[in-house]
């Protein structure tokens, strides 16, 4: 069967319920989507251009602004990746020192790629009870500053996959502000909170210079839309434009810039209503859960807020995780995430209270519970290692590929990601460990950067 008979008939399952980006699951009941070859056009005069908006495409960005908190906002047709990308080449050089939180995604390492700015790694806490690293720190990004007084810039992700913020993400931006950091934010997972009582906490409202969201993940855009939303006054925005175009299509998609114009005004619309109603659905998720006495991650230390749309419901076993997996799969029901001990649920509109119960039900079902279990610790694999080597020097470097068993001790050319998430294990210029190789041969899912047991290192 071809690509498209096997999805067509894969998202027909009427018994299918997807806890998976994107955010419109099929666009059921949606007008938008059962006419969207209508919107299939072109750049003709009365449609604007999309790289030089005078028009419909500019009045569209500015109501984004409006909708986002924004000064500026620029539509992105490839992904938040495009945003990060062209923030990056914006802000940074090769003579840029930037400091960069570790779990970052694998596009702001082909950032650091595009620019040749030097990174220095925040490496953020990992909590070993929940399986999951946290944010970085307002103190942690105080100390790397300290020690690095020459740096110009700062990335940082916020949300982390599993909807984990810092909850005092105004102070790190004033402090970065006056130290003369420029903040680009990658904040892709956390647009729909935007309508949300969390709103104020998030990347727009505290004027991060530059800050990068998903239309897809969470709202309603079709997959690979996404925004750049600039905060930052003096900044150039047709030189920001500029910059985003090295990364965009010359023939831009008309269905998304349509798509993400119809997503931005239902929730500026229904937005509240809708997230209200989302958090509720997950929220009964949770009850039942707690009910069965079933873990997932709930409320942290005060440092911390979680995306209250977003179940992580955590095993006490990397198998027993699997086994709950496959077995949803094959009740039709199919989360957004498995990844080690913890099986992620992205809970959406669309879905209805049974859906919930039936899934939890399987969980408590197929999780065979066993007396005195203690959890087991995960380790954590980044190498944070310094080789002196940049990730451009080292990607454009002479390289070769070897068994993984012959890397231990080499410096990685490519970024070795498990996908997903996206977040990478090892950067280029960082060494390969006994543990990450490991870690390679026991993961169960795909892993961006190795081929039939190799890596590619420097010669």
């Amino acid at each position: 069967m071809s690509l498209f008979d096997i999805i067509a008939v894969r998202q027909n399952q009427r018994k299918r319920t997807n806890f998976y980006m994107p955010g419109h699951i099929g666009g059921n009941n949606n007008t938008f989507f059962k006419n969207i070859f209508k919107y299939d056009t072109t750049e003709i005069d009365c449609f604007d251009d999309y790289h030089k908006p005078k028009g419909i495409i500019k009045h569209g960005e500015k109501l984004l602004s409006k909708t986002f908190y924004s000064k500026k906002s620029i539509y992105l047709l490839n992904g938040s990746t495009s945003g990060i990308l062209a923030g990056m080449s914006y802000l940074f050089n090769e003579k840029s020192k930037v400091l960069v939180s570790r779990d970052c995604h694998k596009s702001v390492i082909n950032g650091l790629v595009v620019t040749g700015a030097n990174p220095v790694y925040l490496k953020p806490l990992f909590n070993f009870e929940i399986d999951i690293s946290l944010p970085i720190t307002l103190k942690q990004i105080k100390k790397a500053y300290s020690e690095n007084m020459d740096a110009c810039g700062i990335v940082l992700t916020y949300p982390n996959y599993y909807g984990v913020y810092p909850e005092n993400l105004e102070d790190i931006i004033r402090f970065c502000k006056e130290k003369g950091l420029m903040v680009l934010l990658d904040e892709a997972h956390g647009a729909h909170l935007y309508f949300s009582n969390f709103a104020n906490k998030l990347g727009n409202y505290c004027k991060a210079d530059i800050v990068i969201s998903s239309f897809h993940k969470n709202l309603t855009g079709l997959t690979q839309t996404a925004m750049l939303h600039i905060n930052n006054g003096n900044f150039n925005v047709t030189e920001v434009r500029n910059h985003v175009s090295l990364v965009t299509t010359t023939s831009p998609s008309y269905i998304f810039l349509t798509s993400m114009d119809y997503s931005r005004k239902l929730y500026n619309t229904k937005g509240k209503k809708i997230l209200q109603n989302t958090i509720e659905l997950a929220s009964y998720m949770q009850d039942l859960l707690e009910k069965h006495k079933i873990q997932y991650i709930k409320d942290l230390s005060k440092e911390y807020f979680v995306d209250p749309t977003k179940v992580t419901v955590l095993f006490p076993r990397k198998y027993i995780a699997q086994k709950v997996y496959n077995k949803l799969n094959k009740h039709g029901i199919f989360p957004e995430l498995l990844e080690g001990r913890k099986i992620l649920f992205l809970i959406k509109p669309a879905h209805s209270k049974s859906e919930i119960k039936k899934t939890v039900a399987l969980i408590r079902r197929f999780l065979h519970k066993r007396k005195n279990e203690k959890i087991i610790d995960q380790i954590d694999l980044y190498t944070y290692n310094n080789s002196g080597i940049s990730p451009r020097a080292a990607f454009y470097s002479s390289s070769k590929w070897v068994h993984l068993k012959a890397s231990i001790g080499k410096i990685s050319t490519s970024t070795i990601t498990p996908y997903p998430p996206g977040i990478p294990t090892v950067m280029p210029g960082e060494k390969i460990t006994e543990e990450i190789v490991a870690f390679i041969q026991s993961f169960a899912g795909e892993i961006h950067g190795v081929e039939d047991g190799h890596i590619q290192v420097m010669r």
